[in-house]
C-alpha cells in the first residue's frame, strides 16, 4: 500500500507527514489484527445474517446451517484481509461477509453469483488487507 493509499484510507490531509501517515495506518492496522477473537459480541449477529437473507427474525429453524454459512463467509474475509473479523472491524469486512452469505445461501453450486459476490467482496476487503509498510 502506497503512502497515498494509507492517507486516503485514513483521511488525512498532504499537511500530514508521510512518517506521521505510516505510524496512524500501523497503529489502526495493529488494532485490528490485536482484537479478541473469542469477544463476547460476534462480528455479525445471527439476527443480521437473517435479515440480510430476509428470514424472519424469530425463526430460528435455520440457525444451525445459516451459522455455518456465516463462519464460512467470515473465514473468506479473513483470509483475503489477514486480519479477524470483530465487531470493531472496518464496516467494510462486515458487508463483505455478508455479500458471501447471501452468495452461500443463493448459489449453492458455486456458478455466477458465488463469483460476482467474490468479486464485490474481495473489493471491499481490498481497503482492509494487512499491506507492508
Amino acid at each position: 500500500m502506497t503512502i497515498d493509499q494509507m492517507r486516503a484510507a485514513l483521511g488525512l490531509g498532504a499537511d500530514v507527514s508521510d512518517a506521521e501517515v505510516q505510524a496512524r495506518y500501523a497503529s489502526l492496522v495493529a488494532s485490528w489484527s490485536q482484537a479478541e477473537a473469542s469477544a463476547a459480541e460476534p462480528a455479525i449477529s445471527m439476527e443480521s445474517a437473517r435479515r440480510q437473507l430476509q428470514f424472519d427474525e424469530d425463526d430460528t429453524s435455520q440457525d444451525e446451517h445459516l451459522s455455518e454459512l456465516l463462519a464460512d463467509a467470515i473465514g473468506w474475509v479473513e483470509r483475503r484481509t489477514g486480519l479477524l473479523l470483530t465487531v470493531d472491524s472496518p464496516r467494510n469486512m462486515r458487508r463483505a461477509a455478508l455479500v458471501l452469505l447471501t452468495a452461500y445461501h443463493d448459489d449453492r453450486e458455486g456458478g455466477d453469483v458465488l463469483a460476482k459476490a467474490e468479486a464485490s467482496a474481495g473489493r471491499l476487503c481490498d481497503s482492509c488487507r494487512v499491506m507492508a509498510i
